[in-house]
């Protein structure tokens, strides 16, 4: 079987739809005076299709106007046969056709509210993290460990507007590799494709060396992201009571220099969420204080070349998750290898530098005693 070999304007397209893989079909057509162009890749040993709309300018430069992604934004087709079936399927279908909106094929994914937990283990993130989503998908039981070394999602509405929930696992560990940071930077930006719309430093009872870790974490995964970062004091039987709170915060600023500087820079919000079984108005109206906050926070954080880089693994985190699920322990690993490849291509140079700001912070501040 001979290899499919791209043309100039193949490339072109392709590297401006930032679609990873081995290319193996491409085929133009034209709908409604509307140029088309159908893309299937190979990725592992799995099939996806991109229908993009583009056009041709007066100096014979590529615009492309829109992506979709095929079977949706996350699966796969199982062999080429599949997906060639599918493609002549979509050539033939005006309304396939018409779901080609997408000015970047990973705003399929609609939620823009995207709320990150972090926090140490102990802290309340799970039990928060059910409270905003008014669910219980997640374990609150004390001093339970997720085993998993994925992100948990929970996606809700409140107000008719879409919410997701992403409750990280256990601490966040400042020890962690550069390969692991880019891993973990990665999963993060796939799992919010639109940006950030908070970060919530998860906080219980008192404020240890510990527990003020994950502000390191934070500034060494992303970048110029303090405006988005909010504090949640959670297990504050006081909470709607404004003197509590705000004796609480001076009672911190006089701790010691590091907090002063954290309650300074940094909202807080003051919640309390007992077990649902004992105190279900509590946590409702803790809730409602959040959402609130939630509705008055303007604008996401995106570090730089986001959509770039969620497009572009896209496909890789996929595929790494149907080689997790089929216990492909070997294509998993590679898809691994290739994202923390892709990310250190397209953050790599930020990230040094965000490393090395805080080893000079770290050398400046006195520890927290």
């Amino acid at each position: 079987m001979t290899n499919f070999v791209q043309t100039i304007k193949d490339k072109e397209i392709v590297k401006k739809a930032n679609i990873r893989g081995k290319i193996k079909g491409i085929i133009y057509f034209d709908q409604s005076n509307q140029k088309y162009v159908l893309i299937i890749n190979k990725v592992s040993d799995l099939y996806a299709i991109r229908l993009i709309k583009y056009e041709i300018g007066i100096t014979l430069e590529i615009t492309i106007n829109a992506v979709k992604r095929y079977p949706n934004l996350m699966e796969f087709y199982s062999t080429k046969e599949d997906a060639y079936e599918e493609v002549k399927e979509i050539q033939e279908n005006p309304e396939l056709i018409n779901q080609c909106i997408y000015e970047i094929e990973t705003y399929e994914d609609e939620t823009e509210n995207n709320i990150l937990l972090i926090g140490v283990a102990g802290s309340g993130k799970s039990t928060l993290a059910n409270v905003i989503s008014n669910t219980n998908n997640c374990d609150e039981s004390e001093g339970s460990v997720s085993k998993s070394q994925h992100f948990k999602i929970i996606d809700f509405e409140w107000n008719e507007t879409k919410y997701r929930v992403v409750d990280t696992v256990g601490t966040g560990d400042i020890n962690l590799t550069r390969n692991e940071v880019l891993y973990k930077m990665g999963e993060a930006i796939h799992l919010m494709k639109k940006g950030i719309k908070q970060i919530f430093v998860v906080i219980k009872s008192r404020f240890t060396n510990e527990a003020i870790e994950p502000f390191d974490y934070i500034q060494k995964i992303f970048k110029n992201v303090d405006q988005h970062i909010t504090i949640i004091r959670t297990g504050f039987e006081n909470f709607e009571d404004m003197e509590a709170c705000e004796k609480d915060k001076n009672d911190l600023r006089n701790s010691n220099k590091k907090l002063a500087s954290i309650v300074n820079q940094y909202n807080i919000i003051y919640v309390n969420n007992p077990p649902e079984s004992k105190r279900r108005q509590v946590r409702e109206k803790s809730r409602r204080i959040i959402m609130s906050y939630l509705e008055s926070c303007q604008g996401n954080y995106k570090m730089e070349n986001w959509d770039n880089v969620c497009v572009r693994i896209n496909d890789l985190m996929n595929a790494k998750k149907w080689g997790d699920k089929n216990k492909f322990e070997k294509a998993a690993n590679r898809m691994k290898k290739e994202i923390i490849s892709e990310m250190d291509k397209q953050v790599g140079n930020q990230l040094n530098q965000s490393i090395r700001q805080i080893i000079q912070e770290e050398s400046a501040n006195t520890p927290v005693l």
